[in-house]
């Protein structure tokens, strides 16, 4: 019997188990018009009969025969999403959890971008103590990585500004830290009130004031590269790449996903100097919930030739 009727509606075995729950279980009149309007309705639409249900989920309808209209709509819709070039298994990717997805990454994958991401923070670290090893400066090496302090003038009056010996106005004062400081730090508010003086600081006062700068600085180059790892590993333009990492968060609310892929677990040591966490799902499960979160919208933008301002 099961033979007979996918022969007469050319079905295969898979198809005829997807309908079978959507019969009344008996061999009768009103299951064999189920299983006929099902693949009628599929052909129609240019599907297989499995591609009609994936669709039918991802628009929310349950039974797509409920009324014209709600035919009339599927079809529509599904004219749009075609016309966009996007692929039923790229939406079923981008909008459920399709842990088996073949538009998905493996974790591996995910590993591998979170490891590049440690290990260039590890190496600024490390340019760090090479420099203060050498009793150099290492905040004005970190500042030489960034085009505006590549000015002597810039430069200088920045480290008159550490001092409190720079006697500008506060309208210049001002301008200078919103020009040159402000797009380097996480707060700007922040800034002014820890940089904020009105004469020479104390010795204790600078180094507090640039230790402050010198942590806001490592943050921004490390989430330069970042944005960087996820625009190349993904195929996305650097700015799309920080639109992605500032706007987006894992739950409403939540802070963004620049702040979880620089979290302090990933970097964190223990006394003999090796990594606390290790790069996997079970230890830093935030991190490859928000790499998987970054692909997804990834392969959104892609799939619509998005750009920057869509």
């Amino acid at each position: 019997t099961r033979e007979h009727i996918s022969g007469c509606l050319s079905m295969d075995a898979d198809t005829f188990d997807l309908l079978l729950p959507k019969t009344n279980g008996r061999l009768n009149q009103p299951s064999l018009a189920t299983f006929h309007r099902w693949v009628v309705f599929s052909r129609c639409l240019g599907l297989s009969v499995k591609e009609s249900l994936m669709f039918l989920g991802l628009a929310g309808v349950a039974d797509p025969f409920d009324s014209m209209d709600t035919t009339h709509d599927l079809i529509r819709v599904l004219d749009r999403l075609k016309q966009s070039g996007t692929s039923l298994a790229t939406l079923d990717y981008i909008l459920n959890p399709a842990l088996d997805s073949s538009k998905g990454l493996r974790d591996e994958s995910y590993a591998q971008k979170i490891r590049m991401i440690r290990q260039a923070a590890a190496g600024l670290q490390s340019k760090i103590k090479e420099t203060e090893d050498a009793g150099e400066d290492s905040l004005k090496m970190l500042l030489s990585m960034l085009e505006p302090f590549e000015k002597e003038p810039v430069l200088d009056r920045l480290y008159q500004v550490l001092d409190g010996t720079w006697g500008g106005s506060q309208a210049e004062v001002t301008a200078f830290f919103q020009t040159y400081l402000a797009p380097f730090v996480s707060d700007p508010d922040e800034l002014f009130s820890v940089l904020a003086y009105t004469a020479p600081v104390s010795a204790s006062e600078r180094v507090l004031r640039k230790n402050y700068l010198q942590k806001e600085l490592v943050r921004y180059i490390t989430l330069t590269t970042v944005k960087e790892v996820v625009a190349v590993s993904f195929n996305i333009s650097p700015a799309q790449s920080g639109l992605l990492l500032n706007q987006l968060s894992l739950n409403p609310g939540a802070v963004c996903l620049a702040n979880i892929l620089l979290s302090p677990r990933l970097f964190e040591k223990d006394g003999e100097g090796s990594y606390v966490h290790t790069i996997d799902p079970a230890g830093l499960g935030d991190l490859f919930r928000a790499m998987k979160m970054i692909h997804k919208a990834s392969v959104l933008i892609l799939s619509l030739k998005m750009d920057t301002k869509e």
